[in-house]
């Protein structure tokens, strides 16, 4: 689905005349691309670049774009060692998810991008992981956490020049206001069908669902407020549709939910509409 929606993306600001673009699934064949000069864009899930990977190590990129660019956190990923052996000399992570407290993976994805910037791995451990890491003890003495200190707004400043943050700010205007519509919420109240309103009064009004809200145990373990979660669980579905609460769950089979809808006339052939408020 992420895939085709690049695809989209590409036909919306660019069309379909200028620029084509192939996706790689289960009814393409990457040889199209690789032999071809019709395509000028591929489209590849991490999953199927594992699989394609010996059809595209001889090809050539102008740029890799990566994706949810998060999962690359790691060198010893498959998915990062393709990419990082493609024939290109421009690669770009993209991420909404914010990087954790993890400078190992930091790294990765820094090396990725931009190979060699903050030396190898070993170096990069004892020039800014470790120091920055040490720094972080509540026992470290002043000059450690001097040291850290440095080695952190160094490393800030050196990737700061290919790492392009944004955060909520782009969307606060001059004036203080937001360069977005106003948000508009509708809520609709919708009366339960009979068939849910019927079902309804039968989980509330059973005895065991009595004993459980009453603090008395239930359930076939007797475990009181545990299942208790499992009903309540079960109303929210039934307030969808009736049809959620047909299965066998422990829940359901406990208080006869099946065998009560069974004496509903008719209900085996009611519409999702009979079912659902």
């Amino acid at each position: 689905t992420l895939c085709q929606n690049w695809k989209k993306e590409f036909s919306k600001w660019l069309g379909d005349e200028r620029i084509r673009v192939f996706v790689i699934d289960d009814k393409t064949d990457i040889k199209d691309f690789t032999v071809g000069k019709v395509f000028s864009v591929l489209v590849c899930g991490y999953e199927r670049l594992r699989v394609c990977k010996e059809a595209i190590q001889n090809a050539s990129f102008d740029i890799v774009v990566a994706d949810e660019g998060h999962r690359l956190k790691n060198k010893q990923i498959q998915a990062s060692q393709i990419i990082s052996g493609l024939a290109t000399k421009k690669r770009v992570i993209l991420s909404g998810t914010p990087i954790q407290n993890d400078l190992g993976e930091f790294y990765a994805m820094c090396d990725l991008v931009n190979p060699g910037v903050l030396g190898n791995s070993s170096t990069f451990s004892g020039v800014f992981e470790n120091p920055i890491i040490a720094s972080r003890d509540p026992n470290a003495t002043k000059e450690v956490t001097a040291l850290g200190l440095e080695r952190a707004q160094e490393l800030s400043r050196t990737t700061k020049s290919f790492i392009l943050r944004r955060t909520s700010a782009v969307l606060i205007n001059t004036d203080g206001g937001s360069n977005l519509p106003p948000k508009t919420e509708t809520t609709l109240f919708i009366r339960m069908t009979n068939v849910q309103q019927k079902l309804y009064e039968h989980i509330v009004g059973h005895n065991l669902i009595k004993r459980v809200i009453g603090g008395g145990g239930g359930g076939t373990e007797g475990t009181g407020g545990k299942n208790i979660l499992g009903y309540i669980t079960m109303l929210k579905k039934l307030v969808n549709s009736a049809s959620l609460v047909t299965d066998d769950s422990a829940a359901g089979s406990e208080i006869g939910v099946n065998e009560f809808l069974s004496k509903i006339r008719g209900f085996a052939s009611l519409s999702p509409f009979d079912l659902s408020g």
